[in-house]
């Protein structure tokens, strides 16, 4: 991989591996992403410095983009939202952890803000390493993305994100946020549990509202086809649309 000339270090942390691209402001293309597969018996902060021991000319980048995939996150409000709050909101909705640094996220649309965790060793490496460097959560473009996509139409929408380990599961009444969460689960049953336990909570209509999916797993098919069996409308996620999403350069 050719490093020259490049500047800002994306890179997206997961359990399973890490995936980066490094890009400068100028360029208008989606960079070409890696991926660095992690030692699963070894913790966040230990993978990361393996990470760049074997990827030094990384440590060259001015600035960093670094997005966390994690479900332990909350989101609430802009106009209930209060900075010095963050923590307490924070662990009013999860159990509490050593080690852990809160960190957040305002978004303009949806009017939220999204609270998260970060291993707190793993935070003080990075922003030592890099000069300039900003931390988001993986959720962030998703919700972005889709209160913009679900204010086409006149009826309610669920959004969930298939992954391996869990699904984050958004629902949006024409651009406003209603519920975000994830569920840890591997299991067809669990995920198609979650999703429609979560379409009750809301108390969305089978008739008349809508569900779309992303993201992959291997009986994604399967799962739809459950789903279809109770919700009646299927709105479509692009290709172009979860490219975008997904974007390393966000």
């Amino acid at each position: 991989m050719n490093e020259d000339n490049f500047d800002i270090l994306s890179i997206r942390l997961n359990a399973d591996s890490f995936r980066y691209a490094t890009f400068n402001d100028s360029e208008q293309e989606t960079a070409e992403a890696f991926i660095w597969k992690t030692d699963v018996s070894l913790s966040l902060t230990a993978n990361l410095r393996k990470f760049f021991q074997e990827n030094e000319e990384l440590c060259n980048c001015r600035q960093a983009l670094v997005k966390l995939e994690s479900t332990r996150f909350v989101t609430i409000p802009i106009e209930l939202f209060n900075e010095v709050d963050a923590e307490v909101f924070f662990y009013h909705n999860h159990t509490k952890r050593e080690n852990e640094t809160i960190l957040y996220n305002k978004l303009k649309s949806p009017e939220v803000a999204v609270v998260y965790g970060f291993d707190t060793n793993a935070y003080h490496l990075l922003a030592a390493q890099f000069s300039e460097i900003s931390f988001t959560i993986h959720l962030c473009p998703i919700l972005s993305k889709l209160a913009e996509k679900s204010r086409q139409g006149n009826n309610k929408k669920m959004y969930v994100n298939l992954t391996p380990d869990f699904i984050d599961v958004v629902c949006f009444d024409y651009g406003k946020l209603l519920l975000a969460n994830s569920y840890v689960c591997r299991e067809m049953s669990d995920r198609f549990y979650y999703i429609m336990y979560a379409w009750l909570q809301v108390g969305f209509d089978q008739e008349n509202d809508e569900i779309g999916f992303m993201g992959n797993t291997t009986e994604k098919a399967k799962l739809i086809a459950s789903i279809d069996k109770y919700i009646r409308h299927r709105t479509d996620i692009k290709v172009i649309e979860e490219k975008e999403i997904n974007n390393i350069q966000q």
